[in-house]
């Protein structure tokens, strides 16, 4: 009895005498949690938060399922100030919980709230963000609009914009924070992400004024000292970015992946084979100088918003890169491993895919995964919502596991599915999965191809590939145990060549003359290899290079001039980005293309090839040179291949002075092309490596 007139105290204002009553039954009646629910309320009136936390945790654990909360009815019939009280005290106990071991509580606490009528929109835009942080973007979505409908305000527009930002939606995004900004020019945080979305974009100029007035409102934000920094490293600019990063550090001296970040720091795209090789000796002295160790456990919730460089431009760099990528891992500490129980049925195979790489794993390991025997194999595709639309689309068939934001949130949630292996289709190519692997996500963790070779990473068990991919004494490549399947670990049809069929001219290429593509990455173009191209170019004043422009405007420059030292702009041609449908017409129009060393074609070897392209290669020792050389010999053909420069120079110069060579070419190629094409022992291959894994 009076536990009810103490609730019915605080509904109505009286705080004392609801003190008074909850204390004279704390003796009698110890257990009740309506008892330190009331006596949480008190104390968060009070201002006393962390004792309010202490009462409610007190509450959760006489009644871990919270039902002495008031459910929708009854909140309904409290006095509005008593509403507010409430509402106030869950909110921060929401926000205070969601990222850490309370996590799930946090959750159903949420979920109550999203039954409460909303009474303002400031509540309504809190919860929006809540449920952003907690992983569920309905609801964080139908919070949003409900604000907005309310009352709009900036801080709504930006959690929308945080929100769909992690749906892979860019262009909302950056409408988003274009309201929030339109309502509240001094919103930092809306400035800031809209400055990420248009470096994303390569619109650096505009980029850099918003990141520029965020500084004028905060010269103290270390963190986006450090992104600058990125940014500037990124474009080639050491100088500055090193005053950047030393600026961060100053700010925040603790933040030892920054301080590893500024002693690694190199140009992407080097000038000359000169200053690729001061690059690479600067970097071996850097990695054996720093001598801070870095436990990952600590810095979880930075190694996703970091964007730390992982070195995975040393494919480009150099053939072999082991030792430096194993230099680079061996600075950061592993957590301890948890325990995981074989499984006795069907393997549980986890297959890590992050954003923005949806493209390339559809087409390489995709369908392939999606073609092994479900009675052997269970495939769980472990992702971020913002690749939920392009995979719920192509590959429906596969389960698909939402990663969130919180890392180790994602970390505990993934271990927890006891998975018996898990892929990481691409490992280095950003933050997420080069870290990723360190934390142990499954008994066994394997990569492939996608990575460029070995990663070089302790926890990272084997590497799979294939013999003839492999060049002699290769498992001295790999930190991984190499695994070699017979069947290139490829599934793919002439379905995903689907060319949008336009002429040269409609690609903007002149409608005669002899065309040598280089269609790759413009990373991928070595200075050791421009002497090629020079020589070529003489030989041939007539000969047209064509170019496909990276994203990178500042790169595009670079390139072009360095080409220019030894190539007459007539010769050079250079293509805005394509689409995909264009980009393979434009591989059925060039007469023959070109392969790089030391980093070679990959999925663009199987799409060239594929299209009839003769694509000229050199194979070197290791797997990223020899993907081209690998499908030639499923076609039964040697014609272009070379085994050294000389070789690869003498054939280039037959097929610019014979055309007509290249088109026979061509037409040999499309009609063996079918023994490329779904090859029926790929996904037995596969699942015979990963029960070889999964058992040793």
């Amino acid at each position: 009895m009076s536990l009810e007139r103490a609730w019915q105290a605080l509904q109505a204002g009286k705080s004392a005498e609801a003190f008074e009553l909850y204390q004279t039954e704390i003796p009698h009646q110890p257990t009740r949690p309506e008892l330190w629910w009331g006596l949480a309320l008190l104390a968060w009136q009070s201002g006393e938060g962390r004792r309010a936390e202490t009462f409610f945790k007190k509450a959760l654990e006489w009644d871990p399922s919270a039902s002495f909360l008031a459910d929708a009815q009854a909140y309904g019939h409290f006095p509005p100030a008593f509403q507010q009280l409430l509402l106030s005290f869950i909110l921060a106990i929401i926000a205070a919980w969601q990222a850490g071991p309370e996590r799930e509580q946090a959750r159903q606490l949420a979920l109550l709230l999203n039954a409460y009528p909303a009474t303002h929109a400031e509540q309504a835009c809190i919860l929006a963000s809540l449920f952003h942080a907690l992983a569920e973007p309905l609801l964080s979505e139908c919070w949003c609009v409900l604000s907005l409908e309310l009352a709009p305000s900036a801080q709504t527009w930006f959690v929308r914009a945080q929100l769909r930002f992690s749906q892979g939606e860019r262009s909302g995004a950056e409408a988003a924070c274009r309201e929030a900004l339109a309502l509240d020019s001094g919103h930092w945080q809306a400035r800031m992400l809209l400055g990420h979305l248009l470096l994303e974009s390569y619109q650096l100029q505009e980029a850099l004024a918003h990141y520029q007035q965020v500084l004028a409102q905060k010269p103290d934000f270390a963190p986006l000292y450090f992104h600058l920094g990125r940014m500037q490293q990124s474009l080639g600019n050491l100088e500055q970015a090193q005053l950047c990063y030393q600026r961060a550090l100053a700010l925040q001296p603790g933040q030892a992946l920054w301080r590893l970040q500024a002693k690694i720091c190199y140009a992407p795209l080097p000038v000359s084979e000169l200053q690729l090789e001061q690059s690479l000796a600067q970097l071996r002295q850097a990695l054996e100088d720093f001598q801070i160790p870095i436990r990952l456990s600590d810095w979880q919730n930075s190694l996703g918003q970091t964007n730390l460089d992982t070195l995975f431009d040393l494919h480009y760099f150099s053939e072999q890169p082991l030792a430096l990528k194993q230099a680079f891992a061996r600075h950061f500490q592993a957590p301890e491993a948890p325990l995981f129980h074989r499984r006795s049925r069907r393997l549980r195979l986890g297959v890590l895919v992050t954003p923005q790489h949806e493209g390339v794993f559809l087409f390489v390991s995709g369908r392939l995964l999606a073609a092994l025997d479900p009675e052997q194999v269970e495939v769980i595709l472990l992702i971020w919502p913002a690749s939920e639309v392009i995979f719920a689309q192509e590959l429906p068939q596969l389960q698909r596991f939402h990663l969130s934001p919180d890392w180790a949130f994602s970390v505990k949630a993934v271990q927890a599915l006891n998975l018996d292996a898990v892929y990481f289709w691409e490992a280095g190519t950003d933050p997420l999965n080069y870290f990723m692997p360190f934390f142990r996500l499954g008994r066994v963790q394997f990569t492939s191809w996608g990575s460029g070779g070995s990663t070089g990473i302790p926890e990272m068990d084997y590497f799979l590939s294939s013999p003839a991919l492999e060049g002699p004494q290769a498992a001295q490549c790999y930190s991984e145990k190499l695994v070699l399947s017979q069947a290139l670990p490829i599934w793919y049809g002439p379905e995903q060549l689907l060319s949008s069929g336009k002429s040269r001219s409609a690609l903007g290429l002149p409608e005669t003359g002899v065309l040598a593509l280089f269609p790759h990455n413009l990373l991928k173009l070595h200075p050791r290899f421009e002497r090629v191209l020079a020589e070529l170019a003489q030989f041939s004043p007539a000969l047209r290079f064509v170019f496909v422009n990276s994203r990178n405007p500042v790169w595009n420059q670079q390139v072009q001039a360095r080409l220019l030292k030894q190539i007459s702009a007539e010769q050079l041609l250079f293509l805005p980005r394509l689409e995909p449908p264009d980009f393979l017409a434009l591989l059925e129009q060039g007469d023959f293309a070109l392969d790089p060393w030391p980093y070679g074609a990959g999925k663009l070897a199987f799409e060239a090839i594929a299209l009839g392209l003769p694509l000229l290669t050199c194979p070197g020792q290791t797997l990223k040179s020899r993907i081209p050389m690998a499908i030639y010999q499923v076609l039964g053909i040697s014609d272009c291949v070379a085994f050294s420069e000389l070789e690869y120079l003498e054939k280039a110069k037959a097929m610019v002075q014979d055309p007509a060579y290249c088109l026979a070419f061509r037409e040999t190629l499309l009609q063996r092309r079918a023994a490329l094409f779904y090859q029926p022992q790929a996904p037995a291959d596969f699942l015979k490596a990963l029960q070889f894994m999964c058992s040793a």
